[in-house]
């Protein structure tokens, strides 16, 4: 399983520091020694609490997708519209995608068209009616929960009669009703992954519930 960077939260250590008394330790200078011991275990508790696995934002290396990914993995490569297959870290197939029609950027809401960037896991593949099948990815995952968070706290999430919109979600990989649009690389979607009837139909056979999916600038 890909392993992923920890980083610490810098606003919750920052918390976690207001949080004491700032009362100075008059008359007990003996004490300063075990307070900044305390101190120091209790940002690295915050720390690691408030870590998230957020190395889903860099992108695979030839060596996780070769060794640490299982025999499947799926790289999408969004400023190629390209979505690749590897199995045992070879290159199987590419495939021409389509994208959400503004695609530019991770996503942050519902409505705002992206696609997402990151790491994800494909958790469900089904027929459907119009799309001919649809292969679900987990968003949003933990990351995309925390960053919609800090974006909702920092008011950049648009409000609906004061309420911020949605983080969004059930996105995944599916057949397209628009060959036009798909065959001259036109981004349609409100955030799926759009391939043409063929090319869903072979990925649908291919890969199972739990493969790997990056989703790459």
């Amino acid at each position: 399983m890909q392993r992923r960077a920890c980083p610490r939260s810098a606003h919750r250590a920052r918390a976690a520091r207001g949080n004491g008394d700032a009362t100075p330790f008059r008359g007990k200078r003996r004490l300063y020694p075990f307070a900044a011991f305390a101190l120091c275990a209790l940002l690295l508790t915050v720390g690691c609490a408030a870590r998230e696995p957020v190395a889903a934002k860099t992108g695979p290396t030839a060596e996780t997708v070769s060794r640490e990914w299982g025999p499947l993995q799926l790289v999408l490569y969004k400023g190629r519209r390209t979505l690749v297959l590897y199995r045992y870290g070879e290159l199987v197939k590419q495939y021409p995608v389509s994208l959400g029609f503004k695609p530019e950027g991770d996503k942050r809401f519902i409505y705002d068209a992206r696609t997402p960037e990151g790491y994800y896991r494909i958790t469900d593949k089904r027929p459907h009616p119009r799309w001919q099948y649809f292969l679900e990815f987990d968003y949003p995952n933990a990351w995309d929960r925390r960053r919609y968070a800090e974006n909702v706290a920092a008011g950049t999430v648009p409000e609906l009669n004061g309420e911020p919109f949605g983080i969004g979600g059930n996105l995944g990989i599916h057949g397209s009703d628009k060959p036009e649009a798909q065959s001259n690389g036109q981004d349609w979607t409100k955030g799926c992954i759009a391939m043409s009837p063929d090319d869903i139909r072979e990925l649908h056979e291919s890969v199972e519930i739990g493969t790997p999916l990056w989703l790459l600038e």
